[in-house]
């Protein structure tokens, strides 16, 4: 249905407009009609309709001031002047004032047919709004996706990096990227206590909370971990000062609301940031920053000293979740060599302030470790190259253990899913069950039960089905088609089909075969 304004100066004229309206059945209602006055301009400012239909002011001067001013401020409004003044000026200043028809009173078939061309009209102009939001829609989402497939190393080489960001117009020289991440501390505990749905639901509620209201730039998610969401920040200005200072206004803000409103506690970090996508990428992708622009003066400055270390730490993070030792040991090796180049008074301090940061978001636990605390203790005493191959063996402890934290929580995941399905494959078990029990995304949880089993789900299930069934045909004692309800099956056919193709018999022939083995035959 399309919104339909009467503007005119007779109210006997409204009354047939409302009636051919109607009659016409092409779609068009009529949500408000008004005499010729102010309030009629102010209405179309509140109701946004699709259709104006309206004549001239009763004065006799040729003005046009009301279809200037709706033309001007709302151009995808249509405009359908129904008056008897048809002189050749007016019309065409009406045309060139956004008008689409000019209708003398009285001819309702003439009305008609303006009005079925306006409805084509806006009947294009509706499917290509679909079009345009689908589209946006899907670059929003296609280029997540591609900042994400980078940071995983899924697209390599920087030809191929290059051609895809132009079809996704990233590669503006004039857009500035800025990575920054969010770290929940309670992030267990939240979602235990506090959170009833699951972790796909919590990353949307926390991203948007993040959307930002003005448009003025965009933040794609790229990855979650132990509590940390990463994210690259968007804008297509040249203004790094003022962009950034939103930014930071921006994450103060949401930083409250998600305290105030879901009584979650998150610190935020915000990291360098580029002045174009191909510095950007080079940082994202070059396992040795050697080429960063990065001050090593500034180390003397205790503010941008912590500032340097965040990032620094924030590819640590990146290659340490990521699982690419090599990447992670030259990371490691560039940020003591580049530290170790900073006044020997501030080495040991500027050393031990990355170990400490390190610490607290990857390993925490440690904090409490003697052999944590030696070692600590030993860099905040040392010099020159002992300083640095003491800190460079504190982050690959803080590494390993954090290695160690995220495998026993998959070890843990991955108990849990195969007792939950061993507990319920009888019943209509679906991938998504599992994932539900264990609050996870699906498409995630199928890719993580296939690394850590061997299986994709669908044939682990099917393996464990016809495991039962061959130990209750050996028993003997039940049919066929109650063997096959308990395993999971309600078609007995498809169960033997099953069967047949993991055990290359089929269950008749299975139970046959045992039969014959206890009886010696």
């Amino acid at each position: 249905m399309y919104k339909t304004i009467i503007i005119n100066s007779k109210a006997e004229t409204i009354a047939h407009l409302k009636y051919a309206i109607s009659e016409s059945n092409l779609g068009f209602t009529v949500v408000s009609s008004y005499l010729y006055n102010k309030r009629a301009s102010d209405a179309v400012a509140r109701t946004r309709p699709n259709l104006v239909i309206t004549d001239l002011p009763p004065a006799k001067e040729k003005n046009l001031d009301i279809v200037k001013s709706i033309h001007r401020r709302f151009p995808d409004i249509k405009i359908l002047l129904y008056t008897d003044r048809t002189d050749f000026e007016l019309a065409k200043s009406a045309v060139s004032q956004g008008v689409s028809a000019i209708i003398n009173p009285g001819d309702d078939t003439e009305l008609t047919a303006a009005l079925t061309e306006i409805k084509v009209l806006l009947d294009r102009q509706a499917t290509q709004k679909k079009r345009d939001k689908l589209f946006d829609q899907l670059v929003v989402s296609a280029r997540k996706q591609f900042l994400t497939d980078i940071f995983m190393g899924n697209i390599t080489g920087r030809e191929n990096i290059q051609k895809k960001a132009k079809e996704l117009s990233l590669g503006n020289h004039s857009c500035i990227y800025c990575p920054f991440w969010i770290a929940i501390p309670n992030y267990n505990e939240y979602m235990t206590n506090r959170w009833n749905y699951d972790k796909e639901r919590f990353l949307v509620a926390v991203g948007n909370f993040l959307r930002p209201e003005n448009k003025s730039f965009e933040i794609q998610n790229i990855m979650f971990t132990n509590g940390e969401i990463f994210y690259v920040a968007l804008a297509e200005t040249s203004d790094a000062t003022n962009f950034i200072n939103t930014l930071r206004l921006h994450l103060t803000n949401t930083e409250h609301n998600l305290k105030t409103m879901i009584g979650l506690t998150v610190n935020w970090h915000i990291g360098r940031h580029f002045m174009s996508f191909h510095d950007f990428i080079d940082h994202i992708t070059t396992p040795i920053l050697s080429n960063s622009n990065m001050n090593v003066e500034a180390i003397d400055n205790t503010k941008e000293n912590h500032a340097l270390l965040l990032d620094m730490y924030k590819n640590v993070v990146i290659s340490a979740i990521l699982d690419k030792t090599p990447r992670l040991k030259e990371h490691l090796n560039y940020i003591v060599r580049l530290l170790s180049q900073s006044a020997e008074n501030v080495l040991s301090d500027a050393l031990s302030e990355f170990c400490e940061i390190s610490m607290q978001n990857m390993a925490p636990h440690l904090k409490e470790n003697a052999e944590f605390k030696r070692m600590m203790r030993s860099l905040s005493e040392a010099n020159g190259a002992t300083a640095q191959n003491i800190c460079t063996n504190v982050l690959f402890m803080v590494c390993r253990e954090a290695g160690k934290n995220n495998l026993t929580a998959s070890s843990s995941t991955v108990k849990r899913a195969v007792e939950y399905i061993q507990n319920n494959f009888a019943r209509d078990l679906s991938l998504e069950d599992v994932a539900k029990y264990l609050n996870l995304n699906p498409s995630y949880f199928s890719r993580f039960f296939k690394l850590h089993t061997g299986f994709n789900f669908r044939d682990y299930l099917i393996e464990l089905r016809v495991k039962k069934a061959k130990e209750l045909l050996i028993t003997g004692k039940y049919k066929i088609y109650e063997i096959s309800i308990m395993t999971g099956y309600k078609n007995s056919k498809y169960f033997a089909a099953q069967f047949k193709a993991v055990t290359g018999l089929t269950p008749s022939e299975f139970a046959n075969g045992e039969a014959a083995k206890s009886t010696g035959a």
